[in-house]
């Protein structure tokens, strides 16, 4: 029931499910949509859970979910089949885009009806200049309501001398995860099937089942580590990631102190590399963090 498109006019391939996609309208729903999808290209189930739920949670905050690493097109592709119901779109970037068009193009004329956008190569050109009307809506989502907010944003990062070190201006805008430290199933595991997922809510935020008790004293730790790191990312920077930090709190079944070290090691680490901030001293406080607790855990 797949049927995929490319748009004469425009740059984007779009992927179009017309039956047997179910709708989604709960995080736990969506959680374990995207966690059997992971499942199905190779992750371990508790990686796939882990994951999932961060996925949800930069969907939640309106953010850009980014993949490195040798696995980052298969794991993309497989959230946004997940989510991505009835059509979605996938744009191949090239080396040296030096235009904003293609963007504004898809904002314009293709956004407000697409589910998901899967931007592969993300780091092989300039995002602050290809990706300029793709980044305001990031960060209009941020502050207001928006038109879009029903579309996931999914970015993988190429690797080679093309490639923008660190994914550039990127990392400012979601968490980036290296699909070479996730955990895979052995050769011989038999392996469920890709199945795709519709959104059932007009905005990511109005899914049912997220917490709403107070995050305050999560926010403030968080603030108090990054003191201690010496690290200041900036304004927008600050906000997403507790934006990013309040989604992940509010999803169920979580584990609060995994939550901080995600924050701390996806997201702050990688801006950190950018910015030329202390990036071993945050390593070094996620650890502890992570060490503390499961201490506190055995003893």
């Amino acid at each position: 029931s797949e049927v995929s498109v490319t748009n004469r006019f425009t740059k984007f391939h779009e992927i179009a499910h017309y039956e047997n996609y179910e709708y989604l309208s709960s995080s736990e729903d969506i959680s374990n949509r995207i966690s059997l999808n992971l499942q199905a290209v190779g992750l371990t189930k508790n990686s796939a859970e882990k994951l999932a739920r961060l996925t949800l949670a930069t969907f939640v905050s309106g953010q850009i979910i980014q993949f490195s690493g040798s696995l980052a097109d298969i794991i993309a592709d497989a959230i946004a089949i997940a989510i991505g119901a009835p059509r979605y779109h996938i744009w191949r970037v090239p080396v040296g885009i030096i235009s904003d068009m293609d963007a504004f193009d898809f904002i314009e004329t293709i956004a407000e009806s697409s589910r998901c956008l899967l931007l592969k190569g993300a780091n092989l050109s300039a995002f602050e200049i290809y990706g300029a009307a793709i980044r305001d809506i990031v960060v209009q989502r941020q502050i207001h309501p928006t038109n879009y907010d029903h579309l996931a944003l999914i970015a993988t990062w190429k690797q080679g001398p093309a490639t923008f070190p660190d994914g550039g201006m990127l990392a400012e805008l979601g968490p980036v995860i290296d699909t070479d430290t996730l955990k895979m199933r052995g050769l011989s595991a038999t392996l469920p099937q890709l199945k795709p997922g519709c959104l059932a809510k007009d905005k990511w935020t109005n899914i049912d089942g997220l917490h709403l008790d107070s995050v305050d004293d999560y926010v403030d730790e968080l603030r108090a580590l990054l003191d201690e790191a010496g690290f200041d990312g900036g304004t927008l920077w600050k906000r997403m990631i507790h934006i990013f930090y309040t989604s992940l709190i509010r999803i169920p079944n979580g584990n609060y102190i995994y939550d901080l070290y995600s924050v701390l090691s996806f997201y702050t680490l990688t801006w950190a590399k950018i910015k030329g901030g202390p990036v071993q001293k945050i390593e070094d406080i996620a650890n502890r963090e992570l060490k503390n607790y499961s201490a506190k855990i055995s003893s």
